[in-house]
């Protein structure tokens, strides 16, 4: 099944209709719809070698790979760029507020324990321009990582160039592991968050935490969403492992207040 682009100006998905297919590219920093479902997969794609690619589920829709847009190369981030990561990211998000919500549900196949993830990053208040290849990155948000290195979820306020600070880990943690499910619970005004994650079925939590931002950074002014995925290779690109894994994302609701 394949999915039309949802116009912007409001809405969770709920417009989106069976039509054209899910075509990849910078259209899809000003989509409005917040999708139910993101998946990153590494695939053996036979004849095409191993590819990194991405799966958007919009409501009432299957789960759909994207395809490339005209003069792509790869469908792993909006831009089809090859010199960085995974990346799912929108400028546009619907509703109105001073505070930003996002809650998901998330769980990692043959990533975290076969050494091929570094950590995951999920901003909120972000801002992404529609091409962020090599030598043209400029993006802020702030959210929360899961770093396996360090074995904690914590709290980081990305930018480029402005640069980024990251909350040192503090207790209580969850494990950074592949086959559990995390409720991620975050919510983000202009110069702090406060999150959760949970580690459903064990009882673990991080309880909510809160993080303020340092004073030389500028509050922020986006309204998107970031889903980044990092890989243990050079730059975090994920081109290095020709072995199957998966990060898997559902249940996303994203709001203001």
């Amino acid at each position: 099944m394949a999915l039309t682009m949802a116009a912007c100006g409001g809405g969770g998905g709920d417009g989106d209709v069976p039509g054209e297919a899910l075509v990849s590219g910078p259209a899809e920093f000003t989509r409005c719809a917040v999708p139910e479902q993101i998946s990153i997969v590494r695939e053996d794609e036979s004849a095409a070698g191993w590819k990194t690619n991405r799966y958007l589920k919009f409501a009432g829709q299957a789960l759909t790979k994207l395809v490339a847009g005209p003069g792509m190369v790869s469908t792993k981030n909006p831009e089809g760029v090859l010199t960085h990561g995974p990346l799912h990211a929108q400028n546009c998000t619907p509703g109105a507020g001073t505070s930003q919500s996002l809650t998901f549900r998330l769980r990692t196949l043959n990533f975290f324990d076969k050494g091929v993830g570094d950590h995951l990053s999920f901003g909120l208040r972000s801002k992404h321009p529609t091409l962020n290849a090599l030598g043209n990155e400029s993006y802020d948000s702030i959210g929360i990582i899961f770093h396996k290195p360090w074995g904690a979820v914590t709290a980081e306020r990305f930018g480029y160039p402005s640069g980024n600070d990251v909350e040192a880990p503090n207790p209580p943690q969850v494990e950074v592991q592949d086959n559990v499910t995390y409720l991620v619970e975050i919510v983000a005004a202009s110069t702090q968050i406060s999150y959760r994650v949970t580690k459903e079925g064990a009882g673990q939590t991080t309880g909510w935490k809160q993080y303020q931002q340092p004073a030389n950074f500028a509050a922020l002014q986006g309204t998107g969403l970031m889903f980044a995925v990092l890989c243990s290779d050079a730059n975090g690109q994920c081109e290095a492992y020709n072995t199957p894994f998966k990060i898997e994302l559902w249940d996303i609701a994203a709001g203001w207040f």
